[in-house]
């Protein structure tokens, strides 16, 4: 069995649309991304958010997301950029994450909707129409081999107002 884990799955801060020549993976943060994505890293701080890991996809606003997010966190740990996470299904997330090392206690999953609110939905007690840009799911599992047997913990983002712990 594996060891209980937190698992912080993060949709990509609010992305530009400035350029429309730019390939969708290629889309920078806009300038309210760039003010969510370290908001959102203080948050998770101040409740105590201390990864092991940090998987992305390659898109720029997902691995620019994450960077900041690590950034804010003060973050040492093992830093992934994963293509499968780049549109990746419900299904799909969840078979990256039983591949986390069982040691791991804490990771973090930057990526995409539609991908992610589905995924989040498998442990939300209501459903979650949205996760919005930048917006945060905190999920405690009991363990990583089985991440469909979770409880959800905490939705954040950056328009709600923040409690602190």
């Amino acid at each position: 069995m594996s060891t209980p884990g937190q698992l912080i799955l993060i949709r990509h801060a609010k992305s530009s649309w400035k350029d429309v020549r730019l390939a969708d993976i290629d889309r920078p943060l806009n300038k309210r991304g760039k003010r969510d994505a370290p908001k959102m890293g203080q948050r998770l701080l101040a409740r105590g958010i201390r990864p092991q890991v940090i998987a992305t996809s390659p898109a720029v606003r997902a691995h620019t997301t994450a960077m900041i997010i690590a950034e804010q966190l003060e973050f040492d740990g093992t830093f992934v950029v994963d293509s499968e996470l780049y549109g990746a299904s419900p299904d799909e997330i969840l078979s990256m994450i039983r591949k986390l090392d069982p040691e791991i206690h804490c990771a973090i999953f930057v990526g995409h909707n539609p991908g992610l609110t589905d995924l989040a939905n498998v442990w939300a007690d209501e459903e979650i129409d949205n996760v919005p840009t930048c917006g945060i799911v905190v999920v405690q599992l009991a363990d990583w081999c089985v991440p469909t047997d979770g409880q959800l913990v905490d939705f954040d983002y950056p328009k709600r107002a923040f409690e602190g712990l």
